[in-house]
């Protein structure tokens, strides 16, 4: 990774610029040592309005960003707890993560 880190170039896309924030493209463009340039543009992000996240992608996203600070169990048990907060009488009762189990509510 850190020898291709000299390698990559970062640009402004002047076409993504003008259509932000109503849009919020990219495009990646890869040049091989042959000199082929491939390249491919995504208009939206994945969770913007338009390209929604599903609930199993939005709950994978959390436990693959929380475990490695709380840990697999702890982010099980509190990714339960968010699931279902809508039953708690008030989100004070969500506990810090090293009692995340003795939580009000468990799956």
């Amino acid at each position: 990774v850190r020898a291709m880190m000299g390698r990559v170039e970062l640009a402004l896309d002047p076409a993504a610029e003008a259509a932000f924030p109503a849009m919020r493209a990219a495009e990646v463009a890869i040049t091989t040592r042959s000199g082929q340039v491939h390249r491919y543009r995504q208009p939206t992000r994945r969770g913007d309005p338009d390209f929604p996240m599903s609930d199993a992608d939005i709950d994978a996203k959390f436990r693959m960003l929380a475990s490695p600070v709380i840990g697999g169990d702890a982010t099980a048990a509190l990714s339960a707890v968010l699931w279902r907060v809508d039953e708690l009488e008030s989100v004070a009762l969500i506990p810090e993560t090293e009692t995340v189990a003795n939580c009000p509510i468990q799956s």
